[in-house]
C-alpha cells in the first residue's frame, strides 16, 4: 500500500466518521491512533518487527480504547 492510498483512505474515513457522529469521532479517531502507534512502537523494540498475532492483539486493544473512549466522551 502507497503512503498515499493511506492518506487518502483514513482521510475519507474520518469525513464520514466526523460527519455520522461529529466532535466524538475526532477524539475516537486520535485514541485509535495513539493506541496503534505506541503497540507498533512496543512490538518493534520488543520483538523487532510486526507478526499476525500482534495485527489480532493490536486489533482486540484499539477496539477495547474506542469503547472505553466512547463511553468516556
Amino acid at each position: 500500500m502507497s503512503m498515499t492510498s493511506l492518506i487518502v483512505g483514513t482521510g475519507c474515513m474520518a469525513l464520514a466518521a466526523v460527519l455520522a457522529t461529529g466532535f466524538t469521532a475526532i477524539v475516537l479517531i486520535a485514541i485509535a491512533s495513539g493506541v496503534v502507534a505506541v503497540a507498533g512502537t512496543y512490538y518493534r523494540r520488543r520483538i523487532g518487527g510486526i507478526t499476525g498475532d500482534c495485527l489480532g492483539a493490536t486489533c482486540q486493544l484499539t477496539e477495547l480504547a474506542v469503547y472505553l473512549g466512547g463511553v468516556v466522551s
